[in-house]
């Protein structure tokens, strides 16, 4: 679980830095005519996303996510979305509630219900305590800043702080304890006017977390949880380790420990700890909030309430719709959508949806592929296979460890793309998998497609490869002309045509990859799917359709909550896409 977490945050961050290829793709505007033949409906699911900050505020919960804030009014049984703010840290006092965007401090006087952004400040933030009336927010890579209140100015707190990547903030009486990314711990006695390092006994100093508890105080870091027993001066690694402690959270005389490994609990303030994770289907936990007789859990995949402790965990996401779809794939009726989470199901065309493989390494869900009743489910670190149309699910042991971006299944030859790793081909139906790269000088493989005898791959940096003999691969660029397009993000074969999708558009080739031709500039394009007589493709500029083969694209964006199109499926008589952060939405075939 850890090194899918790794794993999964640099991939993201790579696609992310990808899109500076484009200064383009920010235009809404690529060349293309917009005609609206297509028109959105916006289906109830998948429920959850990715929570990554938890407070509570009276007797109401907040959820924070990348794409909003979301809060309970009745113990996280239905959740409401009160912001569309990104969430990177949420703290609650008295009378206020404040949250850390990616652009500043917002601030709610109603126990988060509506919110202000805080005037003057406008760094991202990634960490919040409050002592008395005055805010302190950690930045991402500024350092700390102090709010008197009022509308009075921010102050920066830089004196002695040598590492200015702030990941947690905690406070005892006038002590001010601060965790850095590298940087380990800082202390303050005189409200952040000067600091010092206070690092002796810990040996990971990438500090994501920090909580007092009485006469004590813990760090959670990336391979352990610490404890201090003289107020931060020294540190003591405690019995939690291997793990990248994320969050900490104390109820009654127990400690709460978020990872990238579940929810563990200490009653022996870090002795021993023991594992809580009995119905939890995610086991990456950012978030943990402790209020009256429950405990809430924020997860990759939403949020799971505890009634006993932690010793149980319920599923609880009613409302909270904030699910980044990156895989999509229909079997017959069936819509199957990968999340970062889990993999979800709905029978019903979006009324109503349920995760269909809760096992806990059923998460970052980038790759499906669907032959009858077989469906392939590829995940970053372990991959999975029905064959009994998704009821009962087995891990590939073939593909352990690699992060599977697609499938294909073509005939007799199943094949597989492994970020990193390049292709690798099953001759026995998933039983085992082997590679070939032979010729292959690229990796990062991504999309894939077959025409008769020949296998394309699109790759992360060096365009396309065409291979005739289970491997021998041999570079295919003849068209690819500009940088963006050698990043090839998925391949699709239509009436023997091989149709690319690249961060610098759509090109298309008839001749066996020999020679390709553009046919829609500049947008960053991230799936293609074909089917019905129309190919469809999903990108950070929204949808595009053709209907003749790839040759023109008209844009079909009515009813998207956002043009970030993550992935796109072809059906019998719909197209579903995953939007980031706004779930799935479902059109007709167009006409």
């Amino acid at each position: 679980m850890k090194s899918s977490f790794t794993a999964s945050v640099c991939r993201r961050v790579a696609i992310l830095a990808s899109i500076f290829f484009l200064a383009a793709c920010n235009s809404d505007d690529p060349g293309v005519e917009q005609e609206v033949k297509v028109e959105w409906s916006h289906t109830n699911g998948p429920d959850g996303g990715e929570i990554i900050s938890m407070a509570a505020a009276g007797d109401r919960v907040l959820a924070g996510t990348y794409w909003g804030i979301f809060l309970s009014n009745d113990k996280g049984e239905s959740w409401e979305r009160v912001s569309d703010e990104s969430a990177l840290a949420i703290v609650a006092t008295a009378d206020k509630v404040y949250t850390g965007t990616y652009d500043g401090v917002i601030a709610s006087g109603d126990n988060g219900k509506t919110w202000q952004k805080i005037n003057g400040f406008d760094k991202s933030t990634t960490a919040l305590v409050a002592i008395g009336s005055e805010l302190y927010a950690g930045s991402s890579y500024s350092g700390i800043y102090k709010y008197p209140g009022n509308g009075s100015v921010w102050t920066e707190l830089n004196n002695g702080l040598a590492n200015h990547m702030i990941r947690a903030l905690a406070t005892n009486g006038d002590r001010i304890f601060v965790g850095t990314e590298g940087g380990g711990v800082f202390i303050s006695d005189d409200f952040g006017q000067n600091w010092t390092s206070s690092n002796s006994g810990l040996t990971n100093l990438y500090v994501n977390t920090l909580l007092v508890f009485g006469d004590y105080v813990f760090a959670g870091t990336k391979t352990a949880a610490f404890i201090s027993s003289d107020n931060g001066t020294t540190w003591v690694k405690t019995a939690l380790s291997g793990l990248t402690v994320l969050t900490l959270e104390v109820r009654d005389n127990a400690i709460f420990a978020g990872t990238n490994g579940g929810v563990w609990k200490t009653a022996d303030t870090g002795a021993t700890w023991t594992s809580m994770n009995n119905g939890l289907s995610n086991y990456l936990v950012r978030g943990l909030v402790a209020r009256g007789d429950r405990l809430y859990s924020g997860t990759q995949d939403g949020v799971f309430v505890s009634t006993d402790d932690g010793s149980s965990w319920q599923r609880k996401n009613n409302g909270l719709i904030s699910q980044s779809v990156i895989a999509l794939a229909w079997h017959d009726n069936k819509l199957y959508a990968g999340t970062y989470g889990t993999l979800h199901v709905t029978t019903d065309a979006g009324a109503t949806w349920k995760p269909a493989n809760e096992h806990p390494l059923s998460q970052f869900v980038d790759a499906l592929a669907v032959n009858g009743n077989t469906i392939l489910q590829g995940n970053d670190g372990s991959s999975f296979i029905s064959t009994d149309g998704g009821a009962t699910w087995t891990i590939m042991s073939g593909l352990n460890g690699l992060g599977i971006d697609e499938f294909l299944i073509g005939g007799n030859e199943w094949y597989a793309s492994a970020a990193a790793y390049g292709v690798y081909v099953s001759t026995d139906q998933g039983q085992q998998w082997t590679a070939m790269n032979s010729g292959l000088t690229e990796m990062q493989v991504r999309g894939m497609a077959k025409v008769g005898s020949h296998l394309f791959v699109g790759t992360g940096g060096a365009g396309i490869f065409r291979s005739t003999s289970g491997g021998n691969w041999v570079q295919v660029n003849n068209g690819l002309s500009e940088y963006a397009q050698l990043f090839v993000n998925d391949l699709v074969e239509v009436d023997g045509k091989i149709i690319a999708g690249t961060v610098g558009g759509i090109l298309v080739s008839d001749d066996s990859g020999e020679t390709w031709r553009k046919t829609l500039s500049s947008v960053y394009t991230n799936e293609l799917s074909a089917g019905s007589g129309i190919v469809v493709a999903a990108s950070y500029q929204g949808v595009y359709v053709s209907k003749d083969g790839g040759e023109s694209w008209t844009a079909e964006n009515w009813g998207l909550p956002n043009k970030q199109v993550r992935s796109v499926a072809v059906g019998q008589d719909k197209i579903a896409v995953g939007v980031e952060g706004g779930g799935v939405h479902i059109s007709p075939l167009p006409r």
